[in-house]
């Protein structure tokens, strides 16, 4: 019966560790990684479903296959005061909002390593072009569904601490053009 307690006592233990450690603030430090890193300060927001990054001067191009790429500028915002990187990234998808005034709005999703606690990911992202957000970058459920569960009255319990070769298996995305 001693050794059952004790047991069990672990088992508790280790149960309470392991679910301390997937608790996410509602705000996190997260880095993109690529060649040029940056630290955001991300909503998670497990009520939405996608997740967006907010950027500035975004030009599509075409690359020498064919391929549409688009280049945007990602400010840090608050984490780290005029931090700003310059990115470019292949769009794997492309949707078209109709705007009032018969328009199409064009909101790409590229795929972004990003680095949150000590995990790294591979994520779509939605580009959006807007300035002066707090959270240059929301994370929705399906950002959320590996990484663990949100407090969402808990802020910054995770600083970006990734090792090398920690990455996430990337999610399936549909290549095709949104309409």
């Amino acid at each position: 019966m001693h050794r059952r307690l004790i047991a069990g006592g672990v088992l508790a233990a280790f149960a309470s560790l392991a679910t301390a450690a997937t608790v996410l603030g509602g705000r996190e430090h997260v880095r993109i990684l690529g060649k040029t890193s940056i630290e955001l300060t991300a909503r998670l927001n497990p009520a939405t479903a996608d997740s967006l990054l907010m950027v500035e001067d975004m030009k599509y191009r075409l690359g020498a296959d064919g391929s549409t790429w688009v280049r945007f500028t990602v400010a840090a915002g608050e984490a780290v005061t005029l931090a700003r990187v310059t990115l470019e990234q292949p769009v794997i998808k492309d949707l078209r909002l109709p705007q009032r005034d018969g328009g199409l709005l064009h909101v790409p999703t590229v795929q972004l390593r990003l680095c949150i606690g000590d995990r790294q990911l591979q994520l779509p992202l939605q580009l959006r072009e807007r300035h002066g957000y707090t959270e240059s970058l929301i994370l929705g459920a399906d950002a959320l569904k590996n990484l663990g569960t949100v407090q969402a009255g808990s802020s910054f319990l995770h600083e970006p601490d990734c090792a090398p070769a920690t990455i996430s298996p990337v999610p399936t995305v549909n290549r095709s053009s949104g309409g």
